[in-house]
């Protein structure tokens, strides 16, 4: 993938640490600039051109209710108990659709992937 992740503070550092190990090109906002508020991560992530990796709803809220822009989202949503069944989804889901990341809002869950267009 040659897109950069933009991995929002709510991730699992398990998750970030199977992206880096797999050489996905990753933007850590825990790292980078801790604390910063919604709008800023999704401002960084558009200024990047980046896919906004997270697990907090309210990204959802920002885009869909008050129309914040956004090039592409990837929303994680699974029990701690699945974490190695998500890292696993992601890491399909990123390389099937590597090429259609932009422009969507994709829900991922251990059990299936939603895509929709922002």
């Amino acid at each position: 993938m040659n897109t950069e992740i933009v991995i929002d503070e709510s991730v699992d550092f398990r998750i970030v640490e199977a992206l880096v190990a797999e050489h996905y090109p990753v933007y850590t906002i825990a790292k980078h600039q801790p604390g910063i508020p919604d709008l800023e991560v999704l401002n960084i992530t558009v200024s990047r051109k980046g896919i906004l990796l997270t697990e907090d709803a309210d990204f959802g809220e920002w885009i869909f209710v008050h129309n914040e822009p956004i090039t592409g989202v990837i929303f994680l949503r699974y029990s701690p108990s699945s974490i190695q069944r998500i890292i696993s989804a992601l890491l399909k889901t990123s390389q099937k659709y590597e090429e259609e990341l932009h422009g969507k809002f994709i829900v991922i869950t251990p059990e299936k992937i939603r895509l929709r267009e922002i």
